[in-house]
């Protein structure tokens, strides 16, 4: 399902600039220029203002719920990241925290399945046990269930989940040797049973872009694995794009896509996968399984991107960068096909992305407006619905 890697938290914080409490006085409906398509907003426009300080949703399911990590003042510490989860962008009433599970102090969300399971993973200090856990939630629990590990591995990490919540993908960490293993959790009648996947290093030092997703479907998982191990005092990998393809008797098939490195994102059921490839920058790409790799457009003037999530008509949505300079900022950005357009958001953003999209055209993402200096810092996550006629099958 949808998800979102923590653009925010992980690459922009440095920008905080500021919003106002009235931010909904200044949100005029408004068509942004694109360089070679335009998409109208819908009147359903939502904005999540649940932070003082930052907001931000990770996925969004077909049915609207979201989760999102927003900043709390925390006495003594200074701003804590809090899961939040919602049955719609607009139940601001009804919003559920997750709560990292007992014994652990930190929880990253990472994507949320059509039945609302919650996937990701919780963190703690150094621990023989291992220092992070991948988990599962739903709203029926108080607090997240810890997925198991297979003999041999400790810690372990969830980036995905199918539409039905049965099939969660991620790796688990190995110490000696050091190593990384891309894995499938599959939920049983009482319990979750962890596999591996298999690879082409049984000592897999690392995955590439630390990724590993599944389809909505729940047939293929992808990852970038160690294709070779280049010897000497600074020992190097060199890693490709692989498939793992789910066969009527319950086993997974590796396959080999590209001999390339992918940061990657997304994949859907169709097996079209996007995110980024760094050359001397980074760019926002997609595979598409019959034509290769496609290096996606930017926005005029503009130098990087990422493509972070694709829906199943295979749009994409993601972020395109101006040159990196203290007014530049990524913008939320939709690809259909080779086209690029912004999102129909206010013009006076400073920056933003698109973090997920759902097959019904529900686009989430956060941005933050150019306003006064001497407004607290702050961002707004928003969920938005593109037009019927902007939801057609891309190729």
């Amino acid at each position: 399902m949808s998800h979102f890697p923590l653009l925010y938290w992980n690459e922009v914080r440095m920008k905080w600039l500021s919003i106002p409490c009235g931010i909904l006085s200044w949100l005029i409906a408004c068509i942004a220029s694109a360089p070679s398509m335009s998409i109208a907003a819908d009147d359903g426009l939502q904005l999540i203002d649940n932070s003082d300080c930052i907001s931000q949703v990770v996925a969004i399911n077909a049915t609207g719920q979201i989760v999102g990590l927003r900043d709390v003042a925390s006495p003594g510490v200074g701003l804590t990241p809090k899961v939040f989860f919602r049955q719609t962008a607009a139940d601001g009433a009804n919003e559920q925290p997750i709560p990292p599970r007992t014994g652990f102090t930190g929880i990253v969300p990472e994507a949320i399945s059509d039945s609302g399971d919650v996937v990701g993973h919780v963190t703690r200090i150094p621990h023989a046990e291992g220092s992070f856990k991948a988990f599962v939630w739903n709203g029926k629990r108080k607090e997240p269930e810890l997925l198991p590990v297979v003999d041999g591995f400790s810690a372990a990490r969830a980036f995905d989940v199918s539409a039905d919540g049965r099939i969660v993908s991620g790796y688990v960490v190995g110490r000696n040797p050091p190593r990384e293993i891309p894995c499938v959790w599959q939920a049983g009648e009482k319990q979750w049973t962890c596999h591996l996947l298999d690879v082409l290093h049984a000592h897999n030092p690392a995955l590439a872009s630390s990724r590993v997703v599944v389809s909505d479907d729940g047939t293929r998982i992808a990852a970038c694995i160690t294709a070779q191990i280049i010897p000497g005092p600074n020992q190097g990998f060199i890693s490709h794009l692989f498939t793992w393809e789910h066969d009527s008797n319950g086993d997974w098939h590796r396959r080999l896509l590209a001999k390339e490195n992918l940061g990657l994102r997304n994949i859907n059921n169709e097996g079209v996968l996007v995110g980024s490839q760094t050359r001397d920058r980074k760019q926002p790409v997609m595979y598409n399984p019959g034509s290769g790799f496609h290096v996606l457009p930017c926005l005029e003037g503009h130098d990087t991107g990422n493509a972070l999530d694709v829906n199943n008509s295979n749009i994409i949505v993601g972020y395109s960068e101006d040159p990196r300079e203290p007014d530049g900022g990524p913008r939320p950005v939709l690809w259909r096909g080779d086209q690029i357009a912004p999102l129909p958001l206010p013009d006076d953003i400073l920056f933003g992305a698109a973090a997920a999209i759902n097959d019904a055209g529900d686009v989430a993402g956060y941005f933050e407006p150019d306003l006064p200096e001497e407004a607290p810092p702050k961002t707004v996550s928003f969920v938005m619905r593109l037009p019927e006629n902007d939801l057609k099958s891309s190729p």
